[in-house]
């Protein structure tokens, strides 16, 4: 059905064993939660690390501070094509090949983030934020328990955007990644199609069931 012409777009019947197949025959499972995992902790590290910066340059003042936040907005124009050779050069001394780190780590704050997050906590009161310190709350304690529960507007955003970019991504983990035990699932599908033949029943059934999350999120 896949090759007829006219193109045949509802299948006369459900096959169901493509889906019996790429459990039973591959690491989809494996590869599936390996998404899973590096999504949703890219996802959380990073609006974590994104908000305790933006927080900082929005109601702190410190040396350098209009300089750097400057430079992290300069960082937006660098395209991530020009940072792929000495980031990958980087990991390679580290030995982080073939890791979640190496899928984690080095997307951990983005300048996007930051900005987001900053432009949310100018609007905090700063006497808010007096009246906890004379209260006896330490600066974590603040931001915890004012700072980043007003901010919830922006964390749905950067939650959804950083899910979306990690669930996503092919480049990055096309070069890091060599262990089929550790591919993801944009990485792992592609796999099942070689010189010698293609398993488009597989390929399409991991497909359906990888683009549930995103449909979930949206």
């Amino acid at each position: 059905e896949i090759f007829t012409f006219p193109i045949q777009w509802l299948p006369k019947e459900i096959y169901w064993d493509n889906y019996v197949k790429l459990f039973g025959e591959t690491l989809f499972v494996r590869w599936f939660f390996n998404t899973a995992f590096v999504a949703i902790a890219r996802t959380l590290l990073s609006i974590f690390l994104c908000t305790l910066a933006g927080f900082a340059f929005a109601k702190y003042e410190f040396p350098f501070k209009r300089v750097l936040f400057m430079i992290v907005l300069a960082s937006f124009t660098i395209p991530f094509e020009v940072l792929l050779v000495p980031l990958y050069k980087m990991v390679i001394t580290w030995g982080w090949m073939n890791s979640y780190t190496v899928m984690i780590v080095p997307f951990a704050a983005s300048a996007f983030g930051i900005f987001l997050a900053r432009q949310y906590a100018l609007a905090i009161p700063t006497e808010l934020l007096e009246a906890a310190r004379i209260d006896g709350a330490n600066e974590f304690t603040i931001f915890l328990r004012i700072a980043f529960p007003n901010l919830k507007p922006s964390l749905a955003v950067m939650g959804i955007i950083f899910f979306q970019g990690a669930w996503n991504d092919f480049l990055w983990p096309s070069i890091v990644l060599n262990d089929s035990k550790m591919y993801l699932i944009n990485l792992a599908l592609p796999s099942l199609r070689g010189p010698y033949g293609d398993q488009y029943g597989l390929v399409l059934a991991g497909g359906v069931l990888a683009v549930l999350p995103m449909i979930i999120m949206f």
